[in-house]
């Protein structure tokens, strides 16, 4: 855990489940709003509700659109203990299907997504959680990279994710 010089009144905290380290820049902005940083060393989780991904079927299953990963898909169904592929596929415990809890608070979201990423497709993660989401009657704010892959991750100019941040904290 990394702390601020002066904490925020409310205690205000990042989690962070991959990536530490990757484009500090916002988290040393919001360490000096008074946000708390915090690591959880939770890697190779693929799709579990510690460091998910919008539905593990897309990846690393690569059952729709994207590439697909053979070894982390094994993964998947070793650590979510399903007996076989078919249990999988059929099951439900994907963010894109769990978005109800977060909608009946009105917890907004921000996604970041590159709109020619091959790997984790846009249209089958973060469009689906964006239509079901404003189903529910909840906000989401998308943040399009034009012409990007899967790579680089984040933003150039992170200033965009500290003001929603910011705006959605306060």
């Amino acid at each position: 855990m990394i702390a601020p010089v002066q904490a925020a009144a409310d205690r205000l905290y990042v989690w962070h489940g991959e990536f530490f380290g990757h484009k500090p820049a916002l988290d040393i902005a919001l360490l000096g709003h008074g946000f708390h940083i915090v690591y959880m060393k939770i890697n190779d989780m693929l799709g579990s509700p510690d460091a998910p991904v919008c539905d593990f079927k897309s990846w690393p299953g690569g059952k729709g659109k994207g590439k697909g990963d053979p070894k982390n898909w094994a993964l998947v169904l070793k650590l979510r203990n399903f007996s076989n592929e078919a249990t999988a596929l059929a099951s439900k415990a994907n963010p894109i299907d769990n978005l109800a809890p977060l909608a009946k608070y009105h917890v907004p979201l921000l996604h970041v997504f590159g709109d020619l990423d091959d790997v984790v497709p846009w249209e089958e993660n973060t469009g689906i959680i964006e239509s079901r989401y404003k189903e529910l009657g909840a906000d989401i704010t998308l943040i399009r990279k034009v012409g990007v892959g899967h790579h680089p991750h984040g933003l150039e100019d992170s200033q965009p994710i500290i003001d929603f941040i910011l705006k959605n904290t306060k």
